[in-house]
């Protein structure tokens, strides 16, 4: 029987978190900017409409994206696409060795991604495989311990591990009520293995839906949030600590919350944002993690009517600023709006404009040139549009490197100044 999307809405969000904060490599900034526009404007569609999806930026700036969900009564997507900036065109893929929605894709120090878990249309997975950019292909790997959907899968480069923390396995949504996985376990890539042979580790709370990152002011990997063994938000955080290989509470949030973004910012705090609380209203609220004080304080809360869940939180190249964009509000209504934040000065200025299509559970990354792409989702239906958003400049600082705030007020090649 196929699981309820309720149940598994929220992957995609943690897993822009996670990729936010487990070593993305910061994309190249050789590729030319191609638009001279701010705000966002339409991207080149996918060969096929998908939510629930995988995706992540590679080292030399393309972004794969993987599998995810069309409709009621299908399988899951074992199909791959890829996209090439500058060119800004969609390439297909090789396909997975399994099909998969609900599934995390973590980067590599190699330069590999990592596929795992996730759900085909009635089966829970704990297989792995390995996407190999060198000859664009797939490997198989060894398969997790435990078979989970609604997990996070953080890379953290102390000793070099994956981890994957909570989510629901069989068992999990077997028991009367459905209970959240207290599990965790490690995977090690230059071992192709799980654990390094031992069992799983108990996390300090079963959670699911839940957002992880690593904090690299104290070199630990925090998971905050999510749903509880009773279904319902919880504030609750914790940390993994690869030294002693357990899990220890930390401070909880302020607010209960799932369905939030948490991302690893420059100075080594995590910021999460917004979300859905335990009243099933979206949250205006922002709280930052200072992994030193082993704290939350609260930071500067989203305008009023601009809370929203199952967003995407996205690092703009230089000077600190973070675009959220889609979601749902309280109503369930899929949003078309979208914000930056300007983490130094604390302020929130609406973007221009509106998104082409109001979407949720859709990915977003940052490309070469400073813009940023955002895939698929759903307002109801898949969606098969992507969009592009091109971020205004007030200063140079504001542009990645070799660019310069052009007298459109975005970011431009220091090349094409010259021509």
């Amino acid at each position: 029987m196929r699981l309820p999307i309720r149940l598994i809405r929220t992957t995609v969000v943690a897993l822009a978190s996670c990729l936010a904060a487990c070593g993305d490599p910061a994309p190249p900034t050789s590729l030319p900017s191609v638009s001279t526009k701010a705000g966002f404007s339409p991207g080149p569609d996918l060969a096929e409409p998908r939510h629930l999806h995988a995706s992540v930026a590679l080292a030399d700036g393309r972004v794969l994206v993987t599998g995810g969900f069309v409709g009621s009564g299908l399988d899951a997507l074992q199909t791959t696409e890829i996209f090439v900036p500058g060119e800004d065109t969609w390439t297909e893929g090789p396909a997975m060795g399994f099909p998969r929605h609900a599934h995390q894709l973590v980067m590599l120090p190699s330069g590999d991604v990592l596929a795992v878990g996730g759900q085909t249309r009635t089966t829970l997975l704990n297989s792995a495989e390995r996407f190999v950019p060198k000859n664009d292909a797939w490997e198989s790997e060894n398969s997790m311990l435990v078979d989970r959907i609604n997990f996070t899968a953080t890379w953290c480069p102390i000793d070099g591990m994956v981890v994957v923390a909570g989510g629901l396995s069989t068992g999990d949504l077997n028991a009367t009520p459905p209970s959240a996985s207290a599990s965790s376990e490690l995977y090690f890539p230059a071992l192709h293995a799980w654990n390094a042979g031992a069992g799983t580790i108990p996390l300090v709370q079963g959670r699911n839906q839940h957002t992880a990152a690593f904090v690299q002011s104290i070199g630990k990997v925090l998971v905050a949030g999510g749903a509880g063994e009773q279904g319902l938000p919880v504030a609750s955080a914790e940390l993994f600590d690869p030294a002693t290989r357990t899990w220890e509470a930390t401070a909880p949030m302020a607010a209960p919350r799932s369905a939030h973004t948490l991302t690893a910012l420059p100075d080594g705090t995590v910021i999460a944002i917004g979300g859905t609380t335990t009243d099933g209203e979206t949250l205006v609220s922002v709280e930052i993690y200072d992994g030193s004080g082993g704290s939350w304080s609260e930071g500067p809360p989203m305008p009023e009517n601009a809370g929203r869940a199952n967003h995407t939180a996205t690092l703009l190249a230089r000077e600190g600023r973070l675009l959220v964009a889609g979601g749902t509000n309280s109503l369930g209504e899929n949003l078309d709006s979208a914000w930056i934040l300007d983490i130094g000065s604390k302020t929130w200025t609406k973007v221009e404009g509106r998104l082409d299509a109001a979407r949720h559970l859709h990915t977003a990354h940052l490309l070469p040139d400073g813009r940023v792409l955002l895939v698929g989702g759903t307002n109801g239906e898949a969606i098969r549009s992507t969009e592009i958003f091109t971020p205004p400049c007030a200063s140079t600082a504001e542009c990645p490197e070799d660019h310069i705030c052009a007298a459109e007020r975005v970011c431009a090649p220091l090349s094409a100044q010259s021509n």
